[in-house]
């Protein structure tokens, strides 16, 4: 696995899915981005380089660099500025110069070409189409005709002009990247914040490859899980992992901070806060704590990334780094990957089933699942309410081809009658989808009897629920979790 390509993103958002398919092509690639911290020019002093503060898997330069403009950079004059600021960036970060003709330049993301005049690159153009067909079910045939060109066409760019060979493995990536935690981490002890997803599990059993009984395992019980989950993680590590794991009941701090909260960003960054707080006394005990491990995945810094206009799609509480107060490095190694790379890597290491399949949870749980502010009482509804969607689909032998399924709160009264009364009860909504990477994602089409299953139950066993709704909504326009 000598051979790899940089896909570097310069203001749009196409690179991080254009290297995913080059992954998928044989050849290993990794993403990082630019951002202009002002939009009338293209000099070098008018970006900012953040997409390369992080440690790659190699000590040598990569085999090829794709740059994928902004659309107002694709004129040849302001190429200059662009070229010579992605340069700066992997002189001043990896000390890495890449030759001239190993940089190649894609269409803008907008779709824009570069004048005639730039060696009339069509096959960079086609290419980088395809890191924006989404071959959806029922996109049709010209959709598939045009991915299928755009993987043509992405071939031709790798295999003939760039001349690589492809054939890197899950093994090789693991290997690289256990050797080069050993190398950037060689003393000092690190922490592994453990929430009980395939994430957290496959970047501990990473970086336990790498330090051994370096490695603390310390599981947060936020108080805003599903139902069952704490004991079922604690089984689950210890067994597949094999390491000691410290909890900590955390519950009754998280509650209190987000006490009156009702903004959806507000919560997470009370609850990245609170992660914090707890991280900072975890660390007090371990002094000989340098680093903090995460499970960050490519998704999560994509979907944090601001935009022309400065807002994110969302936040995510293990992105933007930590305070310097706590004093912990961080260790990401699976930032490059996307949710079914993840799998793949965890199945690769030797990962049961049950860790490695499972389906993905959000960092701040139930959090994000009760609209408005929390509360234990509405803690205790969506997690009945989840506990019974999760069972019925499963009894009905839909877990595995289901990405994705749950129960959310969205804090709307409507009437109702019982014994031929009037009230005003709560509603539950259900969240089921199929996905691949969870970039985007499709609504599950649920079989009606387990849907009128699951709506009967919720009705019936969950207190102060009255009506039960069905959300049919794809990604995009809407994101998986409501919050």
């Amino acid at each position: 696995m000598d051979e790899w390509v940089l896909v570097i993103d310069v203001g749009g958002r196409g690179g991080a899915s254009l290297a995913r398919r080059i992954r998928a092509l044989g050849v290993y690639a990794d993403w990082a981005y630019v951002r202009r911290k002002a939009a009338a020019d293209a000099a070098p002093e008018r970006f900012q380089e953040t997409g390369f503060a992080r440690p790659m898997l190699w000590d040598r330069p990569p085999s090829a660099v794709l740059i994928i403009p902004d659309a107002r950079d694709a004129q040849p004059a302001l190429r200059a500025g662009v070229a010579l600021a992605v340069g700066r960036a992997l002189e001043a970060s990896y000390g890495w110069t890449v030759a001239e003709e190993r940089m190649v330049w894609l269409a803008p993301p907008d779709g824009a070409a570069p004048d005639q005049d730039d060696g009339g690159d069509e096959t960079s153009k086609r290419a980088d189409a395809g890191a924006k067909t989404t071959g959806s079910a029922g996109a049709g045939g010209a959709a598939s005709a045009h991915a299928d060109a755009a993987c043509a066409a992405l071939k031709a760019l790798l295999f003939e002009r760039l001349g690589l060979r492809g054939g890197w493995t899950w093994r090789a990536v693991i290997e690289r990247t256990v050797e080069a935690i050993r190398r950037a981490y060689p003393e000092g002890a690190a922490v592994v914040a453990l929430s009980g997803g395939v994430d957290s599990a496959v970047a501990a059993a990473l970086v336990h490859r790498a330090l051994g009984d370096r490695l603390k395992a310390v599981f947060v019980d936020h108080g805003l899980l599903r139902s069952g989950e704490r004991e079922a993680v604690q089984t689950a590590l210890a067994e597949a992992l094999g390491l000691p794991l410290t909890v900590v009941d955390a519950g009754a701090r998280f509650l209190a901070d987000l006490s009156g909260v009702v903004d959806p960003e507000e919560k997470r960054r009370r609850i990245g806060e609170r992660f914090i707080r707890e991280f900072e006394s975890i660390a007090a005990g371990l002094k000989e704590a340098r680093y903090l491990v995460q499970g960050t995945i490519l998704p999560d810094v994509v979907e944090s990334l601001p935009t022309d206009t400065g807002v994110a799609v969302k936040s995510h509480h293990n992105v933007g780094g930590l305070p310097e107060r706590l004093g912990l490095a961080l260790i990401e190694p699976l930032r490059p990957f996307y949710k079914d790379e993840v799998r793949a890597l965890g199945t690769a290491l030797g990962l049961p089933p049950s860790i490695v399949y499972r389906q993905p949870f959000p960092g701040p749980g139930l959090a994000v699942r009760v609209i408005g502010e929390v509360t234990a009482a509405k803690l205790e509804m969506v997690r009945a309410a989840d506990r019974i969607v999760r069972e019925e689909i499963e009894a009905a032998g839909l877990g595995t081809d289901v990405w994705q399924y749950f129960a959310v709160l969205p804090g709307v009264a409507t009437v109702g009658i019982v014994d031929g009364a009037r009230v005003y009860r709560e509603t539950v909504a259900v969240r089921a989808v199929r996905s691949v990477a969870g970039d985007r994602a499709s609504w599950a089409h649920l079989p009606y009897a387990v849907l009128e299953r699951i709506a009967e139950r919720i009705a019936r066993e969950v207190p102060g629920v009255g009506r039960v709704v069905y959300d049919i909504t794809s990604k995009p326009p809407a994101t998986i979790e409501w919050e």
